[in-house]
């Protein structure tokens, strides 16, 4: 079986193509943004990414998404992790001098940005080529971010054929879910990669 080494960085144009998912809280930036549990018009608590990525309503709640859809808030108070994002680029630049389709995706848990440029303009802002780079918000769908991210997962892979699938995250119960599609694509190589809350990364098995 092919190493974690030997894909990372997409290099030999025989491995044919990949697709590389990317979580942007706590793996692309140390965020600040919260999502309120709201009953009627109070607030019950506030949910950090890692709190939302497992919370379940309770009868009566929803969630507010008005911090994590601000696009401006996000551009002044994220901080990079630029190990991550590093890697990131490398990947991007691989593709590009293998002249094959791969693809890197940003999966994130967050709902749609209310100014999607501005949200582009902090990856602009610390030299990540983000128009290279699909952006899909499953904030606004219902269920766990853990399932919802295995969805669009499982969609790409049911109508593409790629050879290696990565998924970088911070949480294992979204990595969790999306090594859980290997028996379904026993063609495709999976790799899950952990980012820490210190910015490092290691990969599951």
């Amino acid at each position: 079986m092919e190493t974690f080494k030997q894909y990372f960085y997409e290099k030999n144009p025989s491995q044919g193509e990949g697709i590389t998912f990317i979580d942007v809280d706590e793996t692309l930036f140390h965020t600040k943004a919260h999502v309120k549990v709201m009953k009627g018009e109070s607030v019950l608590k506030k949910l950090n990414n890692q709190e939302f990525n497992t919370y379940v309503l309770e009868p009566g709640e929803r969630f507010d998404f008005s911090e994590f859809k601000n696009a401006e808030f996000f551009r002044k108070t994220s901080i990079p992790i630029e190990p991550v994002l590093k890697r990131v680029n490398r990947i991007l630049n691989n593709i590009e001098r293998g002249g094959r389709k791969s693809k890197v995706v940003i999966l994130t848990a967050r709902s749609k940005f209310d100014d999607m440029q501005e949200f582009k303009q902090t990856f602009r802002d610390y030299g990540v080529r983000i128009d290279d780079i699909q952006i899909i918000t499953v904030g606004d769908l219902p269920g766990q971010a853990a399932e919802k991210k295995k969805e669009v997962v499982l969609n790409y892979l049911s109508n593409h054929p790629y050879k290696r699938a990565r998924m970088f995250d911070d949480s294992l119960a979204n990595l969790k879910a999306f090594l859980s599609l290997r028996k379904q694509f026993p063609n495709t190589t999976f790799f899950a990669i952990h980012v820490n809350n210190k910015g490092q990364v290691y990969q599951l098995p």
